[in-house]
């Protein structure tokens, strides 16, 4: 269990200075956007609105940030050699797979928590607040991807 944490946490330290900061600020940028962009004035329809774009905007960053990450994740270990030497340890493949697999499901739950707060401040500098379900809704989203 202990090669398993430590795989996972090396591609979790790995990939938060790769691609989680530009994606982090596309999903941002989004909802910033949509923070100065004009709307209904009845106040359910602009919860409404907001919580379904930013609950959008984190699934969709999430989703491609986990997709891209796995899958280019072991093609840059093999061609840097990485892999080679983290197999030549007394670790079983499965430990690996399971260690990278365990690292990507972390960054997309640090993914999922960074924009759920600022689908939240964009909500709360709005003047609405965050219902359950939309709390609900930004938990459940790393069991659909």
């Amino acid at each position: 269990m202990q090669n398993v944490l430590t795989i996972g946490l090396c591609l979790v330290r790995k990939l938060l200075y790769g691609w989680l900061p530009a994606l982090l600020a596309m999903g941002l940028a989004i909802q910033l956007m949509f923070l100065v962009q004009s709307g209904p004035d009845e106040r359910s329809a602009v919860l409404a609105g907001c919580r379904a774009f930013g609950l959008a905007v984190t699934f969709l960053s999430t989703a491609l940030l986990v997709i891209v990450a796995g899958s280019m994740e072991l093609p840059r270990e093999i061609e840097g050699g990485t892999l080679m030497f983290v197999l030549a340890k007394p670790v079983s493949r499965w430990q690996v797979i399971i260690g990278k697999l365990f690292g990507l499901v972390a960054l997309g739950g640090i993914a999922i928590g960074v924009q759920t707060l600022v689908s939240v401040t964009v909500l709360s500098l709005r003047g609405l607040s965050p219902d359950l379900r939309f709390w609900l809704d930004s938990a459940f989203i790393m069991a659909r991807i």
